[in-house]
């Protein structure tokens, strides 16, 4: 079986070493042999009971980006396990997929 994953963080989140985090994020993807990921940024969205428009006029909303990748469920699992060690903030889901 097959799972997708999705991470959500904000497109202005930075690593420990000021780097944007969905990029050390993608690179560690990369680095531990996961081989398709892609990485979408978001035009709006809800949070904190709010509409987050980051495009607006004067909006000082971060735009929300979320990274995508699909392994096999024990591939996945592992991996967004060590994801979590180093990001516990960001929001991830994972759910089975069929890839026809």
């Amino acid at each position: 079986m097959m799972l997708q994953a999705q991470i959500l963080l904000n497109k202005d989140e930075m690593d420990a070493h000021g780097h944007p985090l969905y990029l050390t994020l993608l690179q560690w993807l990369v680095a531990h042999d996961i081989a398709q990921a892609s990485v979408f940024e978001g035009i709006s969205g809800i949070g904190n009971h709010r509409i987050i428009q980051p495009g607006a006029l004067f909006s000082f909303d971060e735009p929300p980006v979320v990274i995508l990748f699909e392994e096999e469920t024990e591939k996945v699992r592992a991996t967004l396990r060590e994801i979590r060690s180093f990001s516990p903030r960001i929001q991830i889901i994972a759910y089975p997929i069929e890839i026809f």
